[in-house]
């Protein structure tokens, strides 16, 4: 029996535990756009601090899409922009190690990518050293014959096994994700 129809059955189950991650959840979830430039890590903390201060305090953060952090010294020279990603990693780490918070940041793969199984490290774009100096980096490609199967691949994992891949079904309709094995034919 595959896990939708287990859903099915235990409709009043899941409403209740649905019901009660809601309430769990709400008002602990704040989105902050960013995009009107001159984002840096500095601003980053000082609004973690106001919202901590205003009584909400984060304990993970999400960056999405890197390369709109603005670096805070500028380089120039044929490195320069290396050296950017590298000062606005290296301020993440810190931030997060000063406030004891896990931060998250997503960055686009190389061009060329977009029908690939495995991201790896060499995929990402800009700077690969960020996924070497990251805690964990996890690539999203997909399955070239189902395109609703997502393979993850941990590029790097400190503290555990890296270098590997599951592949993952999401059904977007139905907001799940679930194992292929577990998949309703």
């Amino acid at each position: 029996m595959c896990i939708r129809d287990r859903l099915n059955k235990l409709p009043n189950r899941l409403r209740k535990r649905f019901e009660h991650m809601r309430q769990v959840t709400r008002g602990r979830l704040k989105i902050v756009d960013a995009t009107e430039g001159g984002f840096t890590i500095s601003k980053a903390e000082k609004l973690w601090e106001q919202e901590r201060a205003a009584g909400f305090t984060a304990d993970f953060v999400i960056i999405d899409y890197d390369e709109e952090i603005e670096c805070e010294k500028k380089f120039t020279g044929e490195m320069g922009r290396k050296r950017e990603f590298e000062e606005v990693y290296k301020r993440i780490r810190r931030m997060a190690k000063k406030l004891d918070i896990i931060m998250w940041t997503a960055c686009q793969s190389k061009r060329g990518t977009q029908g690939k199984k495995v991201i790896t490290g060499d995929d990402i774009g800009e700077d690969i050293s960020k996924a070497k100096k990251a805690f964990l980096a996890i690539g999203i490609g997909r399955d070239p014959d189902d395109e609703q199967v997502k393979h993850l691949y941990i590029i790097r994992h400190r503290l555990d096994r890296s270098r590997f891949g599951v592949d993952v079904v999401s059904d977007f309709e139905s907001g799940v994700a679930y194992d292929r094995d577990a998949r309703c034919v």
